[in-house]
């Protein structure tokens, strides 16, 4: 499932990204950074175990946002843009 929905740390992602084989796979942002879920993330639930983040997914035209423990569960196939407003940590429960 991991490979299908393509985790992408590109240019303004600045953290830790722990997913050797692991579920739920942890990530540590900091504020500002943006992480991007490429491809089909469709069911993969995202959840926010410390700080803020910002949730976009492709074709909504509802942002999302995540405190400390809420979570979102992913319904739509396309990219997933998630940002952290602070210094934040997730789950990405595959």
């Amino acid at each position: 499932r991991l490979n299908s929905c393509n985790i992408k740390a590109g240019s303004r992602f600045s953290g830790i990204i722990e997913h050797a084989g692991d579920n739920p796979i942890k990530i540590c942002m900091n504020e500002g950074s943006m992480l991007r879920l490429e491809r089909d993330a469709r069911s993969i639930i995202i959840g926010c175990t410390e700080g803020t983040l910002w949730i976009t997914q492709q074709d909504d035209f509802t942002d999302y946002l995540l405190h400390s423990g809420d979570c979102l569960a992913i319904n739509r196939k396309g990219l997933v843009v998630i940002t952290a407003f602070s210094d934040a940590k997730a789950e990405l429960l595959l």
